[in-house]
């Protein structure tokens, strides 16, 4: 069903969005490593931005109808993937009750092996993933693309890995590590162009130690101001973006990307709700409600149909390893799907991807989109919990190891993505638990 704009109903929307937010803070209190959480904040930086521009009434780019229609599917979306996460913790206990088996405590960071260990096994997993960050060339190589992109997940845990192993030499984190992953920005975007990557892997970090409790939690009161440095940021990013990618695409040498790189701040400005650009830089990569909107219309006229399962499909076969069919049909950007769905055209230069909650919506409709988020609500769920339950066996590789499955659950832009970056991250895992497990001396 197409949604007109309706004023009287986005703040109804907006707290829509608040409930699931509570419980998934609720829950971090104890038991998990923040992925549920980090899924939800995801989501909201695509689609939220975009809404709330709704309520500048004197601004307008894409048209409002489709970005509060997209906003409605999204809410929805929004709110089953956090009933999942909400179920299969309601059955989990259920079974616990049945199995007489107690669940956990919080997920405990005290003493009881060595931080020497953590800290080589973490150093390591960084240092994977900064070099394939640091190293694009090498994504040239097709057949081993994803294989080699899989270990860009492996940043995240590694770090939080490395931060609770600082927290059980000190029993706090040293200042140093509350600013390094703030490196990420700017290594990802002299090096690959896409400030985005950084942001995210940086935000994964925090949202990870303070779900954990390796960070005090009283710097949330600071979250309001770190928002909105990141929105500065970003409108900032964007007004130079075009120069950035031409040095960086361009293979102009390190010293002038980061000249196009500093830019940003040199001419930086805070951002500014009652200056059109910068409106526009937020309405145009974070809000992809007007995506689902557009679509949606399509349906409501009867120019599209669903497909039915068809990009679902495609997962399977992205199971079959490039090397083997150089010429398989699946790729991350979902091929023309949002062109031939929306019927917009977009630049070369700019990466748009479908999304689950468009994806699910264009095979299936509403229904699609409750079932099928609540059923990847669920799935995060569950390998936050195989995360934690590593965690407290000490059984680092294999923390490390799910905990990067939940970065790509929670980062994929459409199923098919989620499968093979999924395949690709088991060839990865399977060698580096190896090798982590030889380190240790310990042979299984």
């Amino acid at each position: 069903m197409y949604y007109h704009y309706d004023p009287s109903a986005l703040t109804p929307l907006m707290l829509m969005w608040i409930v699931p937010l509570i419980w998934l803070i609720w829950n971090a209190r104890e038991r998990t490593t923040g992925l549920p959480l980090i899924f939800y904040l995801l989501i909201a930086a695509a689609y939220l931005p975009g809404a709330l521009i709704l309520y500048a009434e004197w601004y307008e780019y894409y048209p409002r109808d489709w970005t509060f229609s997209g906003f409605v599917v999204v809410t929805l979306a929004i709110n089953a993937a956090t009933l999942g996460c909400f179920m299969h913790e309601l059955l989990r206990s259920f079974l616990a009750r049945r199995r007489r088996i107690a669940t956990e405590a919080h997920l405990s960071v005290e003493p009881q092996s060595s931080a020497t260990e953590m800290e080589r096994i973490a150093i390591i997993v960084v240092s994977f993933g900064v070099f394939v960050i640091t190293a694009p060339l090498l994504l040239n190589l097709t057949f081993l693309r994803a294989v080699i992109s899989s270990l860009t997940y492996f940043i995240v845990p590694g770090a939080v890995l490395f931060a609770a192993a600082k927290y059980r030499e000190k029993n706090r984190l040293p200042l140093s590590l509350y600013g390094l992953p703030l490196l990420l920005i700017p290594i990802s975007t002299v090096f690959t162009g896409h400030l985005g990557t950084g942001a995210i892997f940086a935000s994964c970090f925090f949202v990870g130690c303070l779900c954990m409790q390796l960070m005090n939690r009283k710097l949330l009161v600071l979250a309001p101001l770190v928002l909105y440095s990141g929105v500065s940021l970003f409108v900032n990013y964007m007004e130079e973006r075009g120069d950035i990618r031409a040095e960086v695409w361009g293979g102009a040498t390190l010293d002038r990307r980061i000249s196009s790189f500093s830019q940003i701040f040199e001419r930086f400005e805070w951002f500014n709700s009652s200056d059109y650009m910068h409106l526009r830089h937020v309405d145009s990569r974070l809000n992809s409600a007007y995506l689902i909107g557009a679509m949606n219309e399509r349906f409501d006229r009867n120019q599209i149909e669903h497909l039915h399962g068809t990009t679902l499909a495609l997962g399977f076969v992205a199971w079959i390893p490039r090397a083997l069919w150089p010429n398989k049909p699946v790729t991350a950007g979902s091929g023309n799907y949002v062109s031939d769905a929306t019927g917009l055209d977009f630049d070369s230069s700019t990466s748009v991807g479908m999304g689950y909650p468009f994806e699910l919506y264009y095979n299936f409709g509403a229904w699609g989109v409750v079932f099928g988020m609540a059923l990847l609500g669920a799935l995060i769920k569950h390998v936050d919990r195989l995360a934690v339950n590593a965690f407290k066996r000490e059984d680092f590789p294999i923390f490390v190891v799910w905990y990067a499955m939940g970065l790509i659950i929670a980062s994929a832009n459409l199923v098919a993505e989620l499968v093979s970056s999924s395949a690709a991250l088991a060839i990865v895992s399977f060698a580096f638990i190896i090798f982590a497990r030889r380190l240790k001396g310990i042979k299984q």
